[in-house]
């Protein structure tokens, strides 16, 4: 086998085993599809056929392969290749030190440091392209208002694989409640499954219904938790399946007229203020640390 051919060979291997950790992102059942294809890709990449392996009376055992060692180039096999194309090794490709070190490929259900939340567009839509269509709407019966933005995170587990990541379905965090016309006026907080509109739960404990929440991770586990106001102005905490983490005591009074303590219609935000590694929690004219 020519260098050439090697090459486009390995190259043709090296793509189909990325294509298989991307595409285990969704339909994974097992959670390990992923972790199997980055670490067939190294110094040598053998592939070989699912059918029974082939004995050799020199090895007495089954053969799993053959090893590059100090080859140059060439196809090698140690299988008893049939007729009908069944059993045995179909190729075996050596090191390639034009490709250099490729690394394991990148797990795009996480997110990574050197990763751009946004990637450059310039596409521009033709005039008159956009002609939305509603996927899905949501009503509570109880709580039919809600005066504050929806938020979007991964707060829930809806591939099974034990961890939520990007690869989870996004979850649609709204507050809704009875009246939500006033200051403090109580509502809730609603996760809602974002391909559906179903409803994962709601919050036990009441929140402001005209206060906008904030997402993010406050105490470094690796899952959003969701900080909000209650109805008696103090700060409480939510975990990312809707557990109180934890409620500080009132900080502001409740104004009645939008003069009196500018916080109607406030909103949290979440940002590590003094660079210490902790987040802070900004709400209205008050900073928080990340446990309240």
């Amino acid at each position: 086998m020519h260098g050439s051919t090697r090459t486009a060979l390995l190259r043709v291997v090296v793509a189909a085993g990325g294509l298989a950790a991307l595409s285990s992102c969704g339909d994974n059942d097992g959670g390990t599809a992923s972790d199997a294809s980055a670490s067939s890709v190294g110094t040598e990449l053998t592939v070989a056929q699912t059918s029974a392996p082939t004995t050799s009376a020199s090895s007495g055992g089954a053969t799993a392969g053959t090893t590059a060692g100090g080859q140059t180039g060439g196809a090698t096999t140690d299988g008893v290749a049939t007729s009908d194309g069944t059993g045995g090794i179909k190729f075996d490709v050596g090191d390639d030190a034009d490709l250099g070190d490729t690394g394991r490929p990148v797990d795009m259900c996480k997110v990574h440091d050197d990763m751009d939340a946004v990637g450059d567009c310039e596409e521009e839509a033709p005039p008159d392209s956009f002609e939305p269509e509603v996927e899905w709407s949501f009503t509570d019966p109880i709580e039919p208002y809600s005066y504050v933005t929806p938020l979007v995170a991964n707060l829930t587990d809806d591939d099974d694989n034990g961890e939520i990541d990007l690869c989870d379905t996004p979850d649609v965090i709204a507050v809704f409640g009875v009246n939500p016309s006033y200051p403090g006026a109580p509502g809730h907080v609603y996760v809602l499954d974002g391909a559906t509109g179903s409803l994962h739960y709601s919050t036990a404990d009441a929140v402001d219904g005209t206060f906008t929440p904030a997402i993010g991770d406050i105490d470094n586990d690796g899952m959003s938790e969701i900080v909000t106001a209650t109805p008696s102005g103090s700060m409480i905490a939510f975990e990312h399946d809707g557990t109180k983490k934890w409620e500080k005591p009132a900080t502001w009074q409740i104004g009645q007229l939008y003069n009196q303590d500018l916080r109607y219609s406030c909103a949290a935000s979440l940002a590590d203020l003094d660079a210490d590694g902790d987040v802070e929690i900004i709400a209205a004219n008050h900073v928080f640390d990340h446990n309240g």
